[in-house]
């Protein structure tokens, strides 16, 4: 019947792997296959074969066809000399379909001419002869030209490309700052909506970019199809990054195609500030340290009194909260005598602790005036000091998020409260978790979790974004005597002084069995009664 598909016969063709749970390993490669027998006829005979392999025999070997293992249905437009769309269920209720793993073979007879074919592989199956209208494309072929001949043995391969959804961005190696490495590689998977990673070629490009902008680092592309600088075009392509050795911050590299988009960080082990209260001192513990004779002392001895709260910008500018002497003291990267130790702002009670916008503006805890402090960046004197916030009893750990909103542990009401940007009144400040007994250390990490050295309860916790009751609080880590310095990196690990101790907490960690001094020796070493810690 010219104009008119006719099913002519079933068969078992090949097998369908069964489903994994989403985000599991990626699903083989697959096939979309149409073949022809002998047909004498006005029609042409096609056989449309669905195909996925159990598992994949190595990167050499993969088909670049792809049919993701989470697929229930399709779709196959013919645009052309007699245009229809033909539906399929790839599913054991389809009548096309059999055998476990899943087998489906589907049999047209299609008028002679000229096609283009559009094939779309969905999340779902159809529904009343239709694929549902929420229903997510995992793959497509858009537009592949296919001539059909009466009478005659006709044959075509739809090549499937993923749609990805999302881009996990992974395998980054670790770095010191101050050791240079170069071309390490990593790798960037698209995921389709089903959250399946996708195998083989997809014909979006992923672009890379990172956010260093010292020159420090660099990103590049690599791969047998020699994509242009920072494009991966395939999924078997492999990115690298090489870095000179100057001491940054963690590098953000962030991927896209299309619509979808991911990122990663590539850590660089970063020094550790250390306001020691007992040493009357502040220390830096460069990365790798494990032991007290590479730990410097900053600003010579006997200039600070009983000093607790430490920070550092982004220039590596170190600044102090000289609780005893009742100042803020600010050295330059290196200082190590009390000559190039300055003291900003004023007007200072017992200042516990001392946070960093990333516009260079400085937040004090200012313990003894009960209150907390902001000023700008160049201020030398009480005049450029305001307060922020209201009713608060005895500040002392301090931290400020990206979006400039300001944590403070409340020593006196043994709160952790939250003062919004632009807040000067006690109707805005928010309470945040509960359960505390004396907080003193306190640090937040990219996402707005905070973390809090809770002293009297000998634990460190977590407290997740929005989280405004003790329900919602996590500890972490564990076998803490009286944690009271709290800090956290750009790769979550989060940080805390504990006795004359300095340890590492690394993320996921829930006992003390994971609670780490770097190297399996000590960070740093031969310490006095350290407080106030914080990450370059």
């Amino acid at each position: 019947m010219t104009g008119v598909r006719r099913l002519l016969a079933l068969a078992t063709a090949t097998t369908l792997s069964a489903c994994t749970s989403v985000g599991a390993v990626a699903p083989p490669a697959s096939t979309v296959a149409a073949d022809a027998s002998h047909a004498h006829r006005a029609d042409g005979r096609l056989v449309v074969r669905v195909r996925i392999p159990r598992k994949p025999h190595g990167l050499g070997r993969l088909d670049p066809r792809y049919i993701s293992a989470a697929t229930k249905g399709m779709t196959m437009v013919f645009t052309g000399a007699s245009s229809f769309t033909e539906v399929v269920g790839l599913t054991p209720q389809d009548p096309r379909c059999t055998g476990s793993p899943l087998s489906c073979t589907i049999v047209l007879s299609v008028a002679a001419g000229k096609y283009t074919v559009t094939v779309d592989a969905y999340d779902q199956a159809p529904a009343n002869g239709a694929i549902p209208t929420n229903a997510n494309v995992l793959s497509t072929a858009r537009a592949v030209p296919l001539t059909i001949l009466a009478g005659t043995s006709n044959r075509a391969d739809f090549t499937l490309d993923g749609v990805p959804a999302s881009l996990v961005v992974g395998g980054f190696p670790n770095a010191d700052a101050g050791t240079p490495l170069s071309d390490q590689r990593f790798s960037v998977t698209a995921k389709d909506a089903d959250g399946y990673a996708i195998v083989g070629t997809y014909t979006t490009p992923v672009t890379l970019v990172d956010d260093d902008t010292s020159g420090a680092t660099s990103i590049a592309t690599s791969g047998s199809d020699n994509p242009p600088t920072k494009e991966l075009l395939g999924s078997s392509d492999l990115a690298t990054i090489s870095y000179t050795g100057q001491t940054i911050r963690p590098v953000t590299i962030a991927a896209s195609a299309g619509s979808a988009a991911g990122s990663g960080l590539f850590v660089v082990t970063l020094p550790v500030y250390v306001a020691g209260y007992s040493a009357n001192a502040v220390e830096e513990i460069p990365p790798g340290c494990i032991s007290a004779t590479c730990v410097t002392t900053l600003g010579g001895m006997a200039t600070f009194s009983l000093p607790e709260g430490v920070a550092v910008d982004a220039s590596g500018n170190v600044y102090v909260a000289d609780t005893f002497n009742s100042l803020v003291q600010k050295m330059p990267p290196g200082c190590s005598t009390s000559s190039c130790v300055t003291t900003i702002g004023g007007g200072f009670s017992g200042p516990t602790g001392v946070a960093l916008d990333d516009s260079g503006n400085i937040f004090v805890s200012d313990s003894g005036n009960h209150a907390v402090k902001e000023m700008t960046t160049g201020c030398l004197s009480m005049g450029c000091v305001s307060s922020i916030g209201a009713d608060i009893s005895d500040p002392t750990g301090i931290a400020v998020d990206a979006n400039d909103d300001v944590f403070i542990s409340d020593f006196g009401t043994q709160n952790v409260k939250e003062i919004p940007s632009g807040c000067t009144m006690t109707t805005c400040v928010k309470v945040l978790g509960g359960g505390f007994s004396h907080p003193a250390g306190i640090a937040v990490d990219g996402s707005g979790n905070v973390f809090v050295a809770d002293l009297n309860n000998k634990t460190v916790s977590e407290i997740p974004v929005g989280c405004a009751s003790v329900t919602c609080v996590t500890p972490i880590g564990g076998g803490f005597n009286g944690p009271s310095g709290a800090a956290v990196d750009g790769a979550g690990n989060v940080y805390t002084t504990d006795g004359n101790a300095v340890e590492e907490i690394p993320p996921g960690c829930v006992t003390a069995s994971c609670v780490t001094m770097l190297g399996g020796g000590s960070l740093g070493g031969a310490f006095n009664g350290p407080f106030g810690v914080v990450i370059f």
